[in-house]
């Protein structure tokens, strides 16, 4: 999609493409925020950009040499690619993971996440590098603000200003920092008889979802089936079940998100390979006996019916694929040849019985066959897929 900012024009897409025109790479935060960087009188030499998730800003603010940070494989990529796209040069140490250490910055950019606790670990990474007169821009469409964004932010800024509403987006305006004392923050979760650790904006916030609960429950691993894959692994309570039983397996662990990934590094240890990927291309063809999966399964067009727990505070990556749900489900039928071994076999989490009729026909269409499970509700919830 095309966009013009000083009297330059860009061509902007989305990564992953979809073919649904209506889903743009950018909204009205976006925009926000440029307007408001565009009308500083002040030269800001150090800039870093955080949740600028297909690349929309550091494209657009390229002559500032944005520093990306990001935590989604995805978003490297859709940065890198609209780059490209646009003739610019993405230059080294231009994108770093949230642990990447920041260079002394006076102009912080982040686009809210719907995690608050995303936000706030978020918000720490650039205080700790911010000058003392440095600025932190936030951008977010007024339908998700919440008094707490106010709340976190005046924990770490004097000054909390926010802006008029413009097309249904506004700004938080963050100067003047405090000092206080910074820690890197764990969540702690109770399943079973074990406590796992993952940082924060991993799904889900602060249980194990009940999907995978189910799946779990019927999970059971072979002693021949030694090579797994755990995709959308999350914070790896899937992986370190399937090694409780067969501690011998060679598992690898593939998700988009680099927090997921490290929070997975935590509660995941002997057996396992971790990949932070939003594809397979760390998986050798034909080597897998099982690929379990609890991918993001929710339409795009249904996410502001979910309950305003998991809508408002587990990250959108982890439960939509901003298509009709169905993506993950039509990839894997593709790629079920090239994955596993002549008996192997998937076995995934699906959006219950409304979605079952059309998981099952992306399956049995490419000629596999499938057998359906249901959960405590009565619904059906994990599908088995095999030869």
């Amino acid at each position: 999609m095309k966009y013009t900012y000083n009297d330059r024009d860009f061509d902007i897409k989305r990564y992953p493409s979809t073919t649904n025109r209506s889903l743009q790479p950018w909204n009205a935060a976006d925009e926000l925020i440029l307007e408001y960087i565009n009308d500083l009188s002040d030269e800001h030499e150090s800039s870093v950009l955080i949740n600028d998730r297909f690349g929309f800003l550091a494209t657009n603010l390229f002559k500032l040499q944005p520093l990306s940070v990001v935590n989604h494989k995805s978003h490297q990529k859709a940065i890198e690619r609209n780059y490209v796209s646009n003739s610019l040069v993405l230059k080294s140490r231009t994108i770093k993971t949230p642990f990447g250490s920041l260079p002394d910055i006076d102009l912080g950019v982040i686009k809210i996440p719907k995690s608050l606790e995303a936000f706030e670990f978020y918000l720490q990474l650039l205080h700790k590098s911010l000058s003392e007169h440095g600025v932190i821009v936030c951008g977010f469409m007024t339908k998700y603000f919440t008094p707490q964004l106010l709340e976190i932010s005046s924990k770490y800024f004097e000054e909390v200003e926010q802006s008029k509403a413009k097309k249904k987006a506004r700004l938080l305006i963050l100067k003047n920092k405090k000092e206080i004392e910074q820690q890197v923050v764990t969540i702690d979760i109770q399943f079973g008889d074990k406590v796992y650790k993952q940082y924060p904006g991993v799904f889900s916030s602060d249980h194990i979802d009940y999907a995978t609960q189910f799946l779990l429950e019927y999970l059971s691993v072979k002693e021949s089936e030694n090579n797994i894959l755990d995709l959308a692994s999350g914070n790896g309570v899937i992986a370190d079940n399937i090694l409780n039983q067969q501690p011998n397996a060679e598992v690898h662990l593939v998700d988009d998100s680099f927090l997921a990934v490290e929070s997975s590094k935590m509660n995941v240890h002997e057996g396992a390979h971790f990949h932070w990927n939003d594809s397979l291309e760390d998986v050798d063809d034909g080597s897998l006996d099982l690929v379990v999966s609890n991918p993001p399964y929710i339409a795009v067009n249904e996410m502001n019916s979910l309950q305003a727990e998991v809508r408002d505070y587990d990250p959108p990556s982890a439960l939509t694929d901003n298509g009709d749900g169905l993506s993950f489900y039509r990839r894997f039928a593709e790629q079920f040849e090239n994955l596993l071994i002549s008996d192997g076999y998937l076995l995934l989490e699906f959006g219950g019985n409304a979605q079952k009729g059309a998981v099952e026909s992306i399956f049995q269409n490419v000629g596999l066959n499938t057998e359906f499970f249901k959960d405590l509700q009565n619904d059906w919830r994990v599908i088995e897929v095999r030869r």
